[in-house]
């Protein structure tokens, strides 16, 4: 085949001229001279195509270039390169590389443009400014103050499933506010179906149970409105109590479906179920039980120091106690003296 400008003899023509005539007088790609991004001032994530999403800069104007970009139809195995040339307040100056394979031969061209960013706030930043949400979580505890510990434990596991129900594109994934007051604490959501889910994860990881109150507040669309208040009620005894149930002495050690207690006379572990719990004792907690020491131990008795009188005190032993224990933390009740494990 004849080039009709240059008179090359080629394998292939492209609209009647070679390769190297043809990229003389047409451009292997178009692209405007500036081109707009919409980036959200709040949160730094970017609008495409009807929807907001968390990408860094550079993935963001490589985006842009793609869908403002035109590309000659015959180009094979194109490959688009982003170099940035100059940042100013709300402009980038890029180079945009296009490469690929015309009729058999690689090829190759750039040029400039300048990406705009236009700052609007995106859906969910708009609803966390205008105080919006539709679940809250209050944080309890059955028949005590629930610790700061606890309650803090409690918030960071609701940040974790909230971010995580976000990077599933939940629009409603968010915390509104944290409210602190005498009685505990609220969690506001932008999402009243996730604070349902949250409270069932928060009872298989914590125990306790949950309520829902739902509220209306009006209408959308000529749909019912409603807000849901979930009262989420920590277990009545927290690990590392002590409680007394049916003439005995238990050190809780979870309280996960049930709770898992280790009787302090003879070192067994069992589990108690919510409706036995509900006749048990508080006596204390293991973080406040006092050192004693322990004269001796043999087969299965042992003899230790009483914390306040320092009298010697002879004790069954507890499976968890060996030969090998020189000192002890205790529990005094009721005249009597229970020892603790000492990996607790």
């Amino acid at each position: 085949m004849i080039c009709t400008l240059c008179g090359r003899e080629v394998k292939d023509l492209i609209e009647g001229v070679c390769t190297e005539c043809f990229k003389k007088r047409r451009s292997l790609f178009e692209i405007p001279q500036v081109v707009k991004i919409i980036r959200c001032p709040k949160c730094g994530s970017y609008f495409f195509r009807g929807n907001w999403e968390e990408i860094e800069y550079e993935e963001a104007l490589l985006r842009c270039v793609k869908e403002n970009i035109s590309v000659f139809s015959e180009l094979e195995n194109e490959e688009i390169e982003v170099e940035i040339r100059e940042i100013t307040e709300g402009r980038t100056k890029i180079i945009v590389r296009l490469s690929g394979v015309l009729k058999g031969e690689e090829v190759e061209e750039e040029k400039l443009t300048e990406i705009r960013i236009s700052k609007m706030q995106c859906e969910m930043c708009s609803r966390i400014s205008g105080g919006y949400y539709e679940g809250v979580i209050q944080i309890r505890a059955e028949g005590r103050r629930a610790e700061e510990e606890e309650v803090r434990d409690v918030v960071e596991t609701i940040y974790s499933l909230v971010e995580r129900a976000a990077e599933k594109r939940d629009k409603k994934a968010f915390i509104t506010k944290i409210e602190r007051r005498k009685d505990g604490t609220n969690v506001y959501l932008g999402s009243k179906k996730l604070g349902k889910q949250i409270c069932k994860k928060l009872v298989e990881e914590y125990g306790g149970s949950f309520t829902e109150a739902p509220e209306l507040v009006g209408r959308e669309n000529g749909a019912e409105k409603y807000r849901v208040t979930y009262s989420f009620r920590l277990p009545r005894f927290k690990k590392g109590d002590v409680i007394e149930l049916w003439n005995r002495v238990f050190v809780v050690l979870s309280r996960k479906r049930g709770y898992k207690c280790l009787d302090l006379e003879s070192g067994e572990e069992i589990i108690c179920s919510e409706e036995s719990i509900e006749r048990a004792k508080y006596i204390s907690s293991v973080s406040s039980a006092p050192k004693t020491v322990v004269t001796y131990v043999r087969g299965d008795e042992m003899e230790v120091l009483h914390p306040i009188s320092y009298s010697p005190i002879i004790l069954q032993r507890p499976s968890f106690v060996d030969e090998r224990t020189k000192e002890i933390r205790v529990i005094v009740h009721s005249d009597r003296i229970y020892p603790l494990p000492e990996w607790f």
